[in-house]
């Protein structure tokens, strides 16, 4: 438990450094790597991952890492430290397809808030499962604010001084379905495998 608790200290220092590195790139460099629909169209697939490790400004990438860091720290004993860094590119990717086939209105995103939306969902459901069901309490928290955003008239713009834009609401909403089918299957492993042992 304690080396995972480290080892989950230690993916936050290194998405920490890579947000924080990418703040400093310049904004033309920056717009390389942003998720744009037409350039990933056109064969620049690795925006389907850099993008969320791009931030708008220094607020907007605080505020990520501020919640990126209160996830590990209630979640991050569940996992080891590649299996939270793939739980995470998977979420990535997962999200950047869903945009491009779901949400063709989204032409660009940046930011780790869609991914970070994943990961309490990934956290929340494994301890669901493994911890106390009180954990469906957050559950369902995750719920109703992810319908409160896609309900006709939510205002997109509310961060607009922080993210410089709308918030991507299908972003949340993709996140959190992929992170909470990792979270079962992972949960739904471990169950077998502890079966498997008796």
């Amino acid at each position: 438990m304690r080396l995972r608790e480290h080892k989950s200290r230690l993916a936050f220092v290194l998405v920490a450094m890579t947000v924080c590195a990418l703040l400093f790139v310049g904004a033309e460099a920056a717009s390389l790597l942003r998720f744009a629909r037409h350039e990933i169209l056109a064969g620049q697939v690795w925006r389907m991952l850099t993008a969320h490790f791009v931030h708008a400004n220094f607020l907007h990438g605080l505020l990520n890492l501020t919640a990126f860091g209160i996830i590990m720290h209630s979640f991050g004993h569940k996992l080891g430290l590649w299996q939270w860094l793939v739980c995470g590119a998977l979420c990535c990717l997962v999200i950047s397809v869903a945009l491009l086939l779901f949400s063709p209105s989204v032409l660009g995103y940046a930011g780790l808030s869609g991914v970070l939306h994943g990961l309490f969902a990934l956290g929340a459901v494994m301890c669901f499962f493994a911890d106390s069901r009180l954990y469906g309490v957050a559950l369902a928290a995750l719920v109703v604010k992810l319908v409160h955003e896609q309900l006709p008239g939510f205002d997109v713009h509310y961060m607009a001084e922080v993210t410089g834009g709308a918030v991507i609401v299908d972003a949340h909403l993709y996140g959190s379905v992929a992170g909470s089918l990792i979270g079962a299957f992972y949960s739904g492993w471990r169950l077998l495998t502890n079966l498997g042992n008796l």
